[in-house]
């Protein structure tokens, strides 16, 4: 094994965190997790901002691994961190996932206000309240909200770089259409959704948006589609 100190330590740190992203990026979200949590482990006790990243990035896959009190404390802390390190996109995709954490115990008018909030404090970076806040309108029947928030995150879906989140902006942004009857709009942004599953192999996510096109088609009648 190659020998210890801050140099390699650094590149070990760097390796975990690329094969985080390279699995976040596929759906294989166990993988991401123990890639993050070795980045971690080699990480010096000084280097706050990037525990900070690596934590929020942690969120991510402890929210796909449905481990709620995970993310809630990567969250929190990498919150606390962000604050400290004056890292706003952090903070911002913090409080998203802070917000997942009461979404999965219920409380849908906390959480849609919660997103509201981010959005208008954060505006564009706060991507995590954009992809998954439109959801939260669907679940509570506000699909024409829900449209507003979906489109505005699959505008910027391509400027991050994050297959994740543009399998979610996409999916949740057909549903909303679909919840509205805007029936043919929605087949075309679940087409567009799958066409990117399939380009990248994001696989987990393709399945889950080829699940969520087909439950509106009944109303249309189009048992075949």
């Amino acid at each position: 094994s190659l020998p210890a100190g801050p140099d390699i330590e650094r590149q070990r740190v760097a390796i975990q965190r690329r094969r985080g992203r390279a699995f976040g990026n596929l759906g294989l979200w166990a993988q991401q997790r123990a890639a993050l949590d070795k980045a971690l482990g080699h990480l010096s006790a000084d280097a706050l901002e990037e525990r900070c990243e690596i934590l929020a990035e942690l969120s991510q896959a402890c929210f796909w691994l449905f481990d709620i009190p995970s993310m809630e404390r990567s969250s929190t802390e990498a919150l606390n961190l962000a604050e400290r390190t004056g890292r706003t996109d952090i903070a911002a995709n913090s409080m998203g996932w802070l917000a997942r954490c009461r979404q999965a115990g219920g409380d849908l008018i906390e959480v849609i206000e919660t997103d509201r909030a981010t959005i208008a404090r954060f505006g564009a970076v706060a991507k995590v309240s954009q992809a998954f806040g439109s959801a939260a309108l669907y679940w509570a029947g506000r699909g024409k909200e829900g449209v507003a928030v979906a489109a505005e995150a699959s505008d910027v879906a391509d400027t991050f770089h994050d297959a994740t989140f543009t399998m979610n902006a996409l999916s949740h942004y057909g549903i909303n259409l679909a919840a509205v009857g805007r029936y043919v709009e929605a087949i075309k942004i679940f087409g567009r959704a799958q066409e990117f599953g399939r380009k990248y192999g994001v696989l987990p996510m393709l399945a889950r948006v080829t699940s969520m096109s087909a439950g509106f088609r009944l109303s249309l009648g189009d048992l075949d589609g």
